[in-house]
């Protein structure tokens, strides 16, 4: 998270609207206007190539007409601000200060199958995993660097209260393992252990 550190003093966290905290924001509460936005915060945080999310360093009023909100966050390891807008808007020169400038429109964020997906598997975040089914399917899935099903890790759910279902998804919105959010949510969705899951969870603290 430390590529995050940036001035943030621009950034006004207003009561009045709600914030979307996961695994990627660290200390950070992200505010957001719209529903779909969360969507989209939802999204960022099942993509395995964005490392972080932060509250955008630029204030909302010197970004394109048009940008409902914006973030800070780190996508293959580079500093990107990721925006939103309800229709395309144009971005020319796509570069704001020194950061590449990219905007997710509500239609793209709510394009289908993926929008579901990711929702039914972040209702899931407060479904408690005990520690010895835990350690069970990341160890099964350390040793399937390709992952496995939901279907194939049902069997390693032993000890939770929750049914194995629930329980492999809660582990995905704690991000020990990565899942596949770009098709429908089904026995044969996969999982796999993140690369920087098995040196040290250096994802979650860099």
């Amino acid at each position: 998270m430390d590529l995050l550190l940036a001035d943030h003093r621009h950034t006004i966290c207003d009561a009045k609207y709600p914030v979307f905290t996961s695994f990627k924001t660290g200390e950070h509460r992200l505010s957001y206007k719209y529903r779909w936005e969360c969507t989209g915060l939802i999204q960022m945080t099942f993509d395995s190539a964005i490392g972080a999310l932060a509250p955008s360093p630029v204030p909302l009023w010197d970004l394109p007409q048009g940008t409902t909100a914006a973030f800070h966050a780190v996508y293959r390891k580079a500093r990107v601000l990721l925006g939103f807008a309800h229709h395309p808007i144009d971005c020319t020169p796509g570069v704001i200060g020194d950061l590449p400038f990219v905007v997710l429109t509500r239609r793209v964020v709510l394009s289908e199958p993926r929008a579901t997906t990711a929702q039914t598997i972040w209702k899931r975040r407060k479904v408690k995993v005990a520690r010895d089914d835990r350690i069970r399917i990341l160890r099964r899935l350390s040793e399937h660097p390709s992952g496995l099903s939901i279907s194939d890790l049902e069997g390693d759910i032993r000890v939770s209260r929750a049914g194995p279902f629930d329980a492999i998804l809660s582990l995905a919105c704690t991000g020990l393992v990565c899942i596949d959010i770009t098709g429908p949510l089904t026995p044969q969705t996969t999982l796999r252990c993140l690369p920087e899951q098995e040196s040290g969870d250096s994802a979650r603290h860099p």
